[in-house]
């Protein structure tokens, strides 16, 4: 990917867990250093390592790094559905775009409509009558 795109993804990763850890403030759930994937909308998750990285010789605790497989993908009913809601809405939207298509021009105040007969004062004129062509008819 392109600096400028990578760029765009991380932001759009640190604005979503400032998010996250500004709720989770907010309705008392934040603990530092501990997210739950949960909240994060994964349907599942699995413990795939855990290793650790420091002991405090101290009081004994324990800061450990854990690779946690999340899934948040859809399951295959929720796929379907999805997937006709959104057929449906592109065909919705299809038909709209041809009926528009179909329909005659709407005629404005100053433009003539297919009849070549424009508003004036309130009356119907017919182009003809409206301008003076030279003609003496």
């Amino acid at each position: 990917l392109p600096f400028k795109w990578q760029q765009r993804i991380f932001d759009f990763f640190v604005q979503l867990h400032i998010e996250v850890v500004a709720e989770a403030k907010s309705n008392g759930t934040y603990v530092p250093g501990v997210v739950d994937v949960k909240t994060l909308g994964a349907k599942s998750s699995k413990l795939i390592r855990r290793s650790k990285i420091f002991e405090n010789k101290n009081d004994g605790a324990i800061t450990e790094h854990v690779l946690i497989k999340a899934d948040y993908g859809l399951n295959f009913e929720e796929a379907k559905k999805l997937l006709e809601e959104r057929r449906a809405f592109i065909a919705s939207a299809v038909a709209q775009r041809n009926e528009n298509l179909a329909a005659p021009p709407s005629p404005r105040d100053d433009d003539f409509n297919e009849s070549q007969q424009s508003k004036c004062g309130g009356f119907i004129v017919d182009e003809d009558d409206y301008y003076d062509n030279g003609s003496d008819e």
